[in-house]
């Protein structure tokens, strides 16, 4: 088995014995996204005022978590759609976490499109530790179900998107349903790619289509079951 490649079944399901200084909070953002998806999971259209109602969840969270850690998990819309408005979103949420003694972690689901080598720098500075893209399959595959909002494919975007990852560690989810061949198939175009390789390799994860929320327990899983998952350096993003 290829060992960047991790199957849903081999977690061992539930957070398990999750370390007790970390307090976990899950953040939707209503933010807007480079895609048009066959099918969206998003709970709603983006939300005016998100952001800032997001900032109001985090603070809250960072004054009174029970723990030496405070990791928030973002999803909902991308935040390379407002990279500087979620930074200092970041910013603050960090500085309130330091405030009470406690480190910022957060874990971003992104849809893959239009990163930046200064945007990704950016936010590893702030405390994003790992960010989660997906991919349907190959090009052909993956560009009918997911593209660009404008029509056009969205595969090249995120591969270009992900040799842009500098130390940022980053999962690259894909549906178990694709099947055996598929998944061979993308793990071979990643291979290829050399984002298996280097310092800061990529990590497939094969698991079921999922709503938004229950792909975030999955990453909270995979991080804790599989932790070489969330390592990153700010200094190498």
């Amino acid at each position: 088995m290829n060992a960047h490649v991790v199957y849903r079944g081999e977690l061992r399901g539930g957070l398990g014995e999750a370390p007790r200084a970390i307090a976990t909070c899950l953040v939707d953002l209503g933010l807007p996204c480079h895609l048009a998806c066959a099918v969206c999971w998003r709970a709603g259209p983006p939300q005016v005022g998100g952001l800032a109602a997001a900032r109001n969840h985090l603070l809250a969270a960072a004054s009174c978590a029970p723990a030496e850690r405070l990791r928030a998990v973002f999803y909902g819309g991308d935040v390379f759609t407002a990279p500087h408005a979620f930074a200092a979103l970041l910013a603050d949420a960090g500085a309130a976490c330091e405030e009470h003694g406690r480190a910022l972690e957060a874990l971003v689901l992104s849809d893959g499109v239009g990163w930046t080598g200064e945007a990704v720098r950016d936010l590893a500075r702030r405390g994003v530790r790992l960010v989660q893209v997906t991919l349907e399959g190959r090009a052909e595959v993956h560009d009918r179900q997911r593209p660009l909002a404008g029509g056009a494919g969205s595969f090249s975007h995120i591969l270009a998107s992900l040799r842009r990852r500098g130390g940022m560690p980053v999962v690259v989810r894909m549906n178990a349903l694709a099947g055996d061949g598929e998944v061979d198939a993308l793990a071979g175009v990643l291979d290829r790619e050399g984002l298996f390789g280097g310092e800061n390799p990529v990590r497939l994860f094969v698991s079921p289509p999922a709503p938004y929320r229950e792909q975030v327990l999955e990453l909270l899983e995979l991080v804790e079951q599989v932790p070489a998952a969330a390592r990153a350096d700010p200094a190498r993003a």
